[in-house]
């Protein structure tokens, strides 16, 4: 089952939106097929999604491990402001490039 989903514009809107993709996972699963989306990343990369996980790894402990760079969550990106850390996270989705699969 394909889906097209709209970028959520509120955090209201991106609960709903987990719980509708849990919903048809669930209901694939049971009928023994595989969940399928479309625009995953498209919304993953929304500045909705962002500023939740930003809200996430504020209140996570492990924002203050640094990372195999030596820089911190924390310390290294979440001072920042907050649409300087959401244009940085959208630039790093528009330019990824996936490496060769085996």
């Amino acid at each position: 089952m394909v889906q097209k989903f709209n970028y959520p514009k509120s955090e209201r809107e991106f609960r709903k939106l987990q719980d509708e993709f849990y919903s048809i996972s669930k209901d694939a699963i049971a009928n023994g097929n595989k969940p399928s989306f479309k625009g995953l990343l498209e919304i993953i990369g929304s500045e909705v999604v962002i500023l939740s996980a930003i809200h996430k790894i504020k209140a996570n402990k492990g924002s203050n491990t640094p990372g195999s760079d030596g820089k911190t969550m924390k310390d290294d990106f979440l001072q920042k402001p907050a649409d300087k850390v959401i244009k940085e996270v959208q630039n790093t989705f528009n330019n990824y490039k996936a490496e060769s699969i085996r």
